[in-house]
C-alpha cells in the first residue's frame, strides 16, 4: 500500500510537469489563481494536524496536491505568494549545505536539551512539538550560518585558489 502511494505522488508530479511543459493555460490559470495558491498553503497545516492517526500511512498522498500546486506556482508564476528570488532565500541557499548536514544533530540536541530541562511530561502536546520545531529550526540555521562563515568559506577559498592555479599550469604547458 505505501509503495503504490509513492507512485501516485510521482504521477501527480508528472501531471503537473505535463501541464507546465505543454503550457496548458486553462489548468495553469486555475493553479496560478491566488485562491488556489493560498488554499494550498493553508491546507498543509490543516492536513497535518487534523488527519486522524489511522490515516497517517497515507498522509503523503493528502499532502501531495497542495505541495504540487505550491511547486508549480513557485516555479512558473511571476505573481506567486512566495517568490524564490529574495535575500532570505539567497542567504538560505548560501548556507544550505550546513542546513542539510547539521539539521539532524540540531534536532537531537534540542530534544535532549528540552528533556534535560524538564520540558517534557508524560503527555505529548502540540506546544511541545511546536517548541521542538521552532528551536530546532533556529538552532540549525544558526549552526549552518556559523559553519559557513567560519569554516566552509575557508575551503571554498582554497578550492578557488587551487582551481585558478591548475588553470594557469595547464595554459602554460
Amino acid at each position: 500500500f505505501p509503495v503504490t502511494i509513492k507512485y501516485k505522488i510521482m504521477g501527480l508530479g508528472g501531471i503537473m510537469a505535463y501541464l507546465v511543459f505543454h503550457n496548458k493555460q486553462k489548468a495553469l490559470r486555475v493553479l496560478h489563481s491566488r485562491v488556489v495558491e493560498l488554499a494550498s498553503y493553508l491546507a498543509i497545516p490543516f492536513i497535518i494536524y487534523f488527519t486522524p492517526k489511522a490515516l497517517y500511512q497515507s498522509i503523503h498522498l493528502l499532502l501531495a496536491l497542495p505541495f504540487a500546486v505550491i511547486i508549480v506556482n513557485v516555479a512558473t508564476n511571476r505573481d506567486a505568494v512566495i517568490k524564490p528570488a529574495n535575500s532570505v532565500f539567497d542567504w538560505l541557499g548560501t548556507i544550505s549545505y550546513g542546513l542539510y548536514v547539521y539539521h539532524i544533530v540540531c534536532i537531537v540536541f534540542t530534544i535532549n536539551a528540552l528533556k534535560h530541562l524538564g520540558f517534557f511530561g508524560i503527555t505529548d502536546s502540540w506546544y511541545q512539538r511546536l517548541l521542538i520545531y521552532l528551536l530546532s529550526i533556529i538552532l540549525t540555521v544558526l549552526v549552518a550560518h556559523l559553519s559557513y562563515y567560519y569554516y566552509e568559506k575557508y575551503f571554498i577559498g582554497l578550492k578557488r585558489y587551487f582551481s585558478q592555479h591548475k588553470e594557469k599550469n595547464t595554459t602554460q604547458q
